[in-house]
Parts: structure tokens; sequence; C-alpha cells
């Protein structure tokens, strides 16, 4: 399973606290000046990249992990469709049975 992202600063060696991202009133100027204190523009944009990195293999091992899982409910998606479609089908053909009816009376 993934790690914390928020909580890796000492195993991926970032110069900001990725903590900052998930805050709620997160400001870009503010992360950025921040930064700044602690390393130059290039190292910033490295680092953004590196943890750009961590994520992304982070989703990808998420996905790995609960496959089946996307698979099964892709799967049961497709048969609650098929279901869907008969439904309709037999409701059509009820409904063209009962305005025949009304129709003919």
């Amino acid at each position: 399973m993934a790690a914390d992202p928020g909580n890796d600063n000492d195993q991926l060696q970032l110069c900001f606290n990725c903590a900052h991202f998930q805050r709620s009133d997160f400001i870009v100027e503010r992360f950025v000046n921040l930064a700044r204190k602690r390393a130059t523009l290039d190292q910033l944009h490295n680092d953004l990249r590196t943890y750009l990195r961590y994520l992304q293999n982070s989703m990808i091992e998420l996905i790995n992990d609960d496959y089946a899982d996307f698979v099964n409910l892709s799967s049961g998606l497709a048969a609650l469709r098929e279901s869907v479609d008969k439904v309709r089908e037999n409701v059509k053909v009820r409904i063209k049975k009962l305005i025949k009816q009304i129709y003919f009376l």
C-alpha cells in the first residue's frame, strides 16, 4: 500500500512539507514563499517534479493493489446494464400492448 505522502519528507528529502497541499487554506504564493526560504526556485522545481512522480507512482500502486476490485466493478456495471436493457425492453413491449388495448376500447 502507498505511504502517506504527507509523511514522506524524510524519505523523499524535499524542500517543502507535503502536508501543505492538503490544507484547506492552501495558497500557492504562500507555499512558494515558504519553500524559497529553504531552497532555490530550481530546487523547488526539481522537488515538485519528484513529488509529482511519487504521487503518480502511488496512484499506480493503489490501482494495481485494487485492480481486481476495479475489474469486478466494471464487470458488475456491464451486467447491470444488460439487466436494465432487458427491463427497458419489457416495459416498452407492455406499454405498446397497453396502448393497443386502450385504443381498441
